[in-house]
């Protein structure tokens, strides 16, 4: 299906209809920014899986889902337009995942700038969380996702390295 933002010609053919609704600049530029990492991870032959949104009536809701060679991760791509306590709920959400499924996932953030990096970075170190939790600049990851630098609590690492499974102590950090 051919989608628009606006009315035009080639849609009206089809017998397409542009949307009754307007669409906010930050979710479309959420978007395509999700979009832009399924092409570049998708460019890696190293993509198994890509899910889209999570459902918020399921009680979760993640930016989109994957699996990396074969490791799951949630992706959460942050624009800056969030403030510090609407990330805390993010991540105390995934923690809460991680307790009730007790299965190894990761969780990549993607930031648009510097001061959302450091503000994701300094929450994951604040709320001590393992290293399976992760930020990546977004204009960096993109070019090369396998070989971008991604920050955890306490180390820097390429997503091609990354590890998320946990001695014990770390685990542990996840279900508090």
């Amino acid at each position: 299906m051919l989608w628009s933002l606006r009315k035009h010609k080639i849609s009206t053919d089809f017998g397409l209809a542009a949307p009754t609704f307007e669409v906010h600049r930050f979710k479309y530029e959420h978007e395509k920014a999700c979009a832009d990492v399924f092409v570049s991870l998708a460019l890696t032959d190293e993509l198994y899986e890509w899910e889209g949104e999570g459902d918020q009536k399921l009680g979760f809701r993640h930016d989109r889902k994957f699996t990396l060679q074969g490791a799951p991760w949630y992706l959460e791509h942050e624009e800056g337009n969030h403030v510090q306590k609407i990330l805390k709920e993010k991540l105390e959400r995934y923690r809460s995942l991680w307790g009730e499924t007790r299965e190894a996932f990761g969780v990549l953030f993607t930031a648009r700038d510097h001061d959302t990096f450091d503000l994701i970075l300094s929450l994951f170190r604040e709320l001590s969380l393992p290293s399976m939790y992760c930020v990546a600049l977004h204009s960096e990851f993109v070019i090369d996702p396998l070989n971008t630098e991604i920050a955890s609590r306490s180390a820097k690492d390429l997503l091609s390295n990354h590890a998320y499974n946990q001695p014990a102590s770390e685990s542990a950090n996840h279900a508090q």
